[in-house]
Formats: structure tokens, C-alpha cells, sequence
């Protein structure tokens, strides 16, 4: 059986996963409505630069779009053309953005043609990423899609994600706020450590300055360390644009966790970064199983 794997571009799988062969993609846009710009979601950083320059002196905050009902055509109809007889799709959670609904109207038009699996995420970011490394290892082994499935609950069910924003005025004015249990309405200028766990953002400190706010996710992310306890895991520390921060956060964390598989450093995509603002950064617990 030929398998393929889609994935949306918040995901920031990366060059290495974005070449591979069995691997498809939709991208989100963020649009400057002020003077019609149009930024296709990505990771690559000098790109990355020129938005985050361009969102600073922008009058307007920015909008983000989800892919269009095409492009999952065009990529489905890649997919099948190639030769697959299945493909598993890995939308942000869908409590998050639209993309998974979507996906979900125009598979219906290839019931005849394709095994399609829709998989609800609950996250984003690496989150999302560990489920695509993990899905092409199970591939590889030959497990059936059904077992796969099964797999991908557990990653789901343990995968957790705690940001630290600084200034939640993106967070707001995105429309984010709508999204998150607790008020936060109103409070701008304060900094807020903020999860997400199966696609529900939930606010978890609120907190005036950077120091406290990045004090109190360093616990939260130790209790959440601590409930898993004798599950092998990694951690993720995704930012959006201060690479010294989430390097220094990165180390910090393996020298308090050497069990930890590995603890990796990334940006996130410009998409993510609109919605949360420049100047964050999150931890995520990614769960390993075999």
C-alpha cells in the first residue's frame, strides 16, 4: 500500500520532511490589508525578517486565512495522480482555525479515489510535526493505518503546549481572546502563560512583566513534566523571533531534564506568529512511543 502524508504549513515540518517524498502541503497567507501585501506562511527565516519588520510598522495588525478549498483539490489530485491509495492529513487542531473542516468537506469528494484520514490534532506547531515524524516511522514499520490511528491518540492525549506571551494585544485583537477560557478581555499590556490541550487554549497565569511570566511557565511546564511521569518525551521550545531566548530556554531545559529524549529549538511559522505576537516563545511537551 502507498501511503502519503498531507500537512498545513503551521506545522513548520521543515526542508528535510517539506522534500520528502511522500509528503504534501497546504499553506496558510497573512494578509496587510492596508496596503494589499500578501505573506505565505513559511519558516524560512530571512523571509521571516522581512514580515515581522513589515508587521511592526504596519498601522493594522495583519490577517491570517486558512488554505482555500482548492488547494486541498490541487493537493489531493496530486496525491492521487501520484499513486496513493491513502493519505493521512494533519491540519492545526481544529478549534484553532477552519483548515481541518475544510480538509474534511473536499475529502468527501474523493471517497472513490482515496483512504483519506483526517486526524483533529488538538495542537499545532511541533505538536503537529511529532505526529507527521512519528506517522512515517509507523508507515515504514508497516502498520496498518487503523493501528496508526490508534498510535496517534496516545501522541495526541500527552501532547501539551504552554506559551509565554509578553503583551497579548495580538492575542486580542487577532480575535484570539475568543478562544480562551477565562477573561482576559481588556488586559492588554500584560503578559499571560497561556496552553493549549486538545485544541482548547486556556489561560493559565496572567502576569505583568517578562520575568514573571516566563518564571511561571517554567513551573507550569515542570508540574506537566512531573504528571508524566515514565513516559520517554521530548520537548520543543518554539519561538517567534528571538532565537537567543528560546536558545538559552532550550539549554536550560536539558540540563533540568537529561532524561528527555532530546530538546529541540525552533521557529514558529509567520501565520502562528501574527496570532501570538513577536516576542513569544512556548515549550511543548511532544510524547515518544514506538
Amino acid at each position: 500500500m502507498k501511503r502519503a502524508i498531507l500537512v498545513d504549513s503551521t506545522a513548520n515540518i521543515g526542508k528535510e520532511l517539506y522534500h520528502h517524498k511522500d509528503i504534501y502541503q497546504v499553506n496558510l497567507n497573512v494578509y496587510f490589508e492596508d496596503d494589499g501585501l500578501m505573506f505565505t506562511d513559511t519558516w524560512d527565516e530571512s523571509k521571516m525578517g522581512a514580515f515581522y519588520d513589515k508587521m511592526r510598522t504596519s498601522d493594522t495588525l495583519p490577517t491570517t486565512s486558512q488554505p482555500s478549498p482548492q488547494d486541498f483539490v490541487n493537493q489531493f489530485d496530486a496525491i492521487k495522480q501520484a499513486g496513493y491509495d491513502s493519505v493521512m492529513v494533519f491540519p492545526i487542531a481544529s478549534q484553532i482555525s477552519g483548515t481541518y473542516q475544510t480538509a474534511k468537506m473536499i475529502a468527501d469528494d474523493y471517497e472513490d479515489d482515496l483512504d483519506i484520514y483526517i486526524v483533529d490534532t488538538g495542537t499545532g506547531s511541533y505538536g503537529v510535526k511529532n505526529m507527521v515524524e512519528h506517522t512515517l516511522k509507523w508507515y515504514q514499520a508497516g502498520y496498518s493505518n487503523e493501528t496508526i490511528l490508534d498510535k496517534l491518540q496516545v501522541l495526541i492525549e500527552h501532547t501539551k503546549v504552554f506559551g509565554a506571551i509578553h503583551d497579548v494585544t495580538n492575542f486580542v485583537k487577532g480575535g484570539r481572546i475568543s478562544h480562551i477560557s477565562g477573561n482576559l478581555a481588556g488586559v492588554l499590556k500584560v503578559g499571560a502563560v497561556f496552553s493549549v490541550y486538545h485544541g482548547k487554549i486556556a489561560a493559565e497565569k496572567i502576569a505583568r512583566g517578562k520575568k514573571r511570566v516566563r518564571q511561571a511557565m517554567d513551573k507550569i511546564i515542570d508540574g506537566y513534566i512531573k504528571k508524566e511521569a515514565g513516559m520517554a518525551y521530548r520537548l520543543a521550545v518554539v519561538h517567534a523571533n528571538i532565537h537567543d531566548t528560546a536558545k538559552e530556554k532550550a539549554q536550560m531545559l536539558r540540563e533540568k531534564y537529561p532524561e528527555a529524549i532530546d530538546v529541540i529549538e525552533e521557529n514558529i511559522t509567520i501565520v502562528l506568529g501574527t496570532q501570538l505576537g513577536e516576542d513569544m516563545y512556548a515549550y511543548i511537551y511532544l510524547p515518544e512511543i514506538g
